[in-house]
């Protein structure tokens, strides 16, 4: 539920206040990370090696921007499932900013269209009103291993 309330200040500027049901400060303006910001998040959120694997272009993003199944973002090189689902948020998070702040997740499914795999990841981005749905081509890691960021199985504990 929103409300809507036009306040008029003694300069005679009209401000409209809109107040959400969870409250003023999901509606606050969005104010964007700066870049620095943004590269610390970054290296406390995602793994080194990832970080160091989509660097040197051993896991890419390749196809489209993610709009739809036709233009899925595909994620190519790698290694085992975990690593591919945490490049995904990555992909995001490049997109978006900081998980938790700028965007968070609201629903992840596994699909299949065409004969290949999909996460298809909808997301609620601070800056945007309604949710963002994001379509990635899984169907070069899915199925391979539980082994994390390159380890083997049995190096990861399995």
């Amino acid at each position: 539920m929103l409300r809507t309330r036009k306040q008029t200040w003694p300069t005679s500027t009209v401000i409209a206040v809109t107040v959400c049901a969870s409250g003023l400060s999901a509606c606050v303006a969005h104010q964007p990370v700066s870049p620095e910001e943004f590269a610390v998040w970054t290296r406390q959120r995602f793994p080194p090696v990832l970080l160091s694997k989509i660097q040197d272009g051993t896991i890419r993003f390749d196809g489209g921007d993610g709009h739809s199944y036709e233009a899925a973002v595909v994620i190519v090189g790698a290694a085992a499932e975990p690593e591919g689902v945490t490049a995904e948020y990555f992909y995001i998070s490049r997109k978006h900013g900081v998980q938790g702040r700028d965007w968070r997740p609201i629903m992840q499914a596994l699909s299949e269209h065409g004969g290949r795999r999909f996460d298809v990841l909808t997301v609620s981005v601070a800056s945007e009103w309604g949710d963002r749905v994001y379509y990635f081509d899984i169907s070069d890691f899915f199925g391979k291993g539980t082994g994390f960021f390159g380890m083997k199985d049995h190096d990861a504990g399995h």
